[in-house]
């Protein structure tokens, strides 16, 4: 039609002020996957992830829950820490302020879906001062990666495990990869 048009990544709309490094915080998970508990988000790649720690998404009046994998996932993932369980009487969603403690308390963020938008997620990951562990996907989640501080290993858990602990070697400071994030 002969408009102009940009193309703009929904991921820079994420609060900076409210994603950062708390340098008080103690970390305590090797790994976080924070993700609504749908099939197409692939939580079963975790499974070889000793440190693991799951936010979760519930949306059951959206018709975007599976109770069917949720009770899968959360059999299999069974000594993973939820900071908030789907199926726990007191669930709610986490406010912002407290998803980025939570992503605080961890290492390496996860990202794990074969097909997705932007994923913001992976942007409160990035700005919070993790370091990113991936499958290969479709939809633009990478767009802010850099292999520094993101690797993009295949779908297999082991594989996903072994990253994590490569990224959790590397050591980059929070500080660093949020600045080069912003950047």
């Amino acid at each position: 039609a002969g408009l102009r048009s940009v193309f703009v990544n929904h991921n820079v709309v994420i609060d900076p002020d409210t994603f950062r490094p708390l340098s008080a915080v103690t970390k305590r998970h090797d790994a976080v996957y924070d993700a609504r508990t749908s099939a197409f988000k692939r939580h079963e790649l975790a499974a070889g992830i000793d440190s693991l720690a799951l936010i979760a998404g519930y949306l059951p009046m959206r018709g975007l829950h599976d109770d069917v994998y949720t009770r899968r996932i959360r059999q299999l993932l069974d000594g993973a820490h939820w900071y908030n369980d789907p199926y726990s009487p007191d669930y709610r969603y986490l406010t912002p302020p407290e998803v980025n403690q939570a992503l605080n308390e961890c290492r390496v963020g996860l990202c794990l879906s074969a097909e997705e938008g932007a994923m913001r997620a992976s942007m409160q990951y990035l700005l919070a001062g993790l370091p990113i562990v991936s499958t290969r996907s479709k939809g633009g989640r990478d767009a802010f990666f850099d292999p520094d501080y993101a690797l993009v290993v295949d779908d297999d858990p082991q594989a996903i495990a072994r990253a994590v602990q490569e990224m959790i070697g590397r050591n980059i400071p929070p500080e660093t990869i949020r600045a080069r994030t912003l950047e």
